[in-house]
């Protein structure tokens, strides 16, 4: 079954290409949550209409996150927790924490996903993270943990 993607689907396609999907997932899936529409002659226009609109909001949000990683790259967070002697905390610092961090002192939304951490940070002294504020564009933020 052909069918035009209204809106973009990991590991499927991106929003206005045809994909050929097999014929239940397609019915079952795509059309019924309205994320697909049969590929027609008619459905081909207006999705090309909707491709163009989709690519000019996609290249202001790009400016907007190109914008945002100059404004807060090499932007130092202080976060206190309670810590034993050694310099271990007791709580580890996560996403939502650095998200929410990064959100009260510059007022801009953050993201948990933006923030890439591969594990908890446990220790106090000063790290680097990445943010990544849209697909390619990426930034560094220092976080310095301190003892309470």
């Amino acid at each position: 079954m052909k069918v035009i993607l209204l809106e973009n689907i990991k590991g499927v396609g991106r929003m206005g290409d045809v994909k050929n999907v097999a014929d239940g997932y397609g019915r079952n899936f795509l059309l019924a949550r309205g994320m697909a529409k049969i590929a027609t002659e008619q459905n081909m226009k207006e999705v090309e209409s909707l491709k163009k609109k989709a690519e000019a909001s996609e290249k202001i949000k790009v400016e907007k996150a190109q914008e945002l990683a100059e404004r807060i790259k090499d932007t130092v967070i202080e976060i206190e927790r309670k810590a034993n002697e050694k310099g271990t905390l007791f709580d580890g610092i996560e996403k939502k924490d650095l998200a929410a961090a990064l959100q009260s002192k510059l007022g801009l939304q953050i993201e948990e996903d933006m923030v890439k951490l591969e594990e908890p940070i446990k220790s106090i002294g000063k790290h680097t993270l990445d943010l990544e504020l849209a697909p390619e564009i990426k930034t560094q933020i220092v976080v310095e943990v301190k003892a309470e």
